[in-house]
């Protein structure tokens, strides 16, 4: 199972580590289509939207500012319309340090314009559709005008 693969890369998988950079490149070569996550989570959460037939999103996309400077690496992106999509557990939230380093991300995502989604396992699992159905009207609705 890819996220499972994902999950123990990001846990074993460092620079200097024989045979890592290999495995993420078969990895990502397995399927053209469909890019191998960060967790199990977000193998979740591209399932759903796949099964949905929601536009495919850019996973793990890198987002930088006007100056070029990195901003945030979403779970998910649309980039054109500005709209990023968070798979949120509480196991990754304990930290408060984290917690604190990924409000900053993601008010830096906002202040570029950028509208986030958070989804939870629990809202995969229990209510597919409703999350289907949030993404999608997030696309279609138009982005807020600035200030």
């Amino acid at each position: 199972h890819v996220g499972l693969l994902n999950d123990h890369l990001g846990r074993v998988g460092r620079r200097g580590r024989n045979g890592i950079s290999v495995i993420r490149r078969l990895l990502a070569e397995r399927d053209p289509d469909e890019a191998p996550t960060a967790s199990t989570l977000e193998d979740l959460l591209s399932r759903l939207i796949r099964r949905h037939g929601l536009p495919r999103p850019a996973p793990q996309f890198s987002v930088f500012d006007e100056d070029g400077r990195f901003v945030a690496r979403p779970d998910f992106a649309y980039p054109r319309a500005k709209v990023a999509v968070e798979a949120q557990s509480y196991a990754f939230h304990h930290d408060r340090q984290q917690w604190e380093k990924d409000q900053r991300r993601l008010n830096g995502l906002v202040a570029l314009g950028w509208r986030v989604i958070y989804v939870t396992a629990r809202q995969m699992r229990q209510q597919p559709e409703v999350v289907a159905a949030q993404i999608n009207s997030t696309l279609q609705a138009s982005p807020a005008p600035p200030f």
